[in-house]
């Protein structure tokens, strides 16, 4: 996992303990391997429609804004990653 694409995630960490959480638990399972990134946004899409409701507006808002930043991204593997796993698990 390249630097843009670590920060990225670390950055979606700091939404929510949840999301955090389950970052953890799929970098955990491919243990020794690094993690399919489809795989690791498509478990962050869900684990984002499990806290939706509980998340404030201004919340909701920078989230939506940062996944299309990450779809808008010049690093393919990350824009391609947010595309077929994150939104497509939500």
């Amino acid at each position: 996992m390249d630097k843009i694409i670590a920060d990225y995630v670390d950055k979606f960490s700091s939404f929510s303990d949840s999301i955090s959480e389950t970052i953890g638990s799929v970098n955990e399972y491919w243990i020794p391997d690094e993690s399919p990134l489809i795989m690791l946004f498509s478990q962050i899409g869900k684990s984002l429609v499990a806290i939706f409701s509980e998340l404030d507006c201004v919340k909701k808002e920078l989230l939506f804004k940062y996944i299309e930043d990450g779809m808008a991204s010049d690093n393919d593997e990350l824009a391609t990653a947010i595309a077929t796993g994150l939104v497509e698990a939500i």
